[in-house]
């Protein structure tokens, strides 16, 4: 896995085997607009919750799949339009929220066999430099299932930064050290 850091859109992205990073990739006002939405308009519950053989974990959250409010729709369109990456099939749209203790276990978001079409994008949208990495894990074939092995790589949580992958890659969230809300929206699902 290699990691690109970009701040334009490339010609051609290698996604089933590289990591991509944007800072800054909002203006500064949708970047307000939209912390203003997350912090005040919506219903964060908690219940996004991720259970595998090896680890589990529920944090503050919700999701968009149904139906998406007018600001989520243009988040999307922005992500796409930017990236130059068209979703055709969307898995998941929501919004994850994490404070002090509320470590994310490591999980994929696709199976293995959707590597060559699958991306996740995550933009990491905080009022407070909230510490906590995204953290990209080795896998291991441990009794014909995929296990975490070890980090590989280890993203640092800036406001307004998106990251974007092939959803196969083991990763988590690791929790911030302060109580402050530390919001990412996560928007996932089939390009190719």
């Amino acid at each position: 896995m290699n990691v690109h850091y970009i701040d334009s859109p490339k010609k051609k992205y290698n996604i089933a085997e590289d990591v991509y990073v944007w800072d800054e990739f909002l203006e500064n006002e949708h970047l307000k607009s939209m912390l203003d939405y997350f912090n005040n308009q919506i219903n964060w519950r908690y219940q996004n919750t991720v259970e595998t053989s090896y680890c589990e974990h529920t944090i503050w959250g919700n999701s968009f799949n149904e139906q998406k409010p007018k600001e989520i729709s243009k988040l999307i369109s922005i992500i796409e339009s930017k990236t130059k990456i068209k979703v055709k099939t969307q898995e998941y749209v929501g919004v994850n929220g994490q404070t002090k203790g509320m470590n994310a276990c490591p999980h994929q978001d696709c199976d293995e066999k959707d590597k060559d079409r699958y991306v996740s994008f995550i933009l990491f949208l905080s009022y407070n430099n909230a510490d906590g990495d995204l953290n990209f894990w080795s896998d291991k074939l441990e009794n014909e299932d995929y296990k975490p092995d070890k980090i590989v790589e280890s993203l640092a949580h800036i406001p307004n930064r998106l990251i974007f992958f092939n959803g196969r890659y083991f990763h988590n969230a690791d929790a911030p050290n302060q109580q402050k809300l530390r919001i990412s929206f996560t928007f996932r699902g089939f390009h190719k």
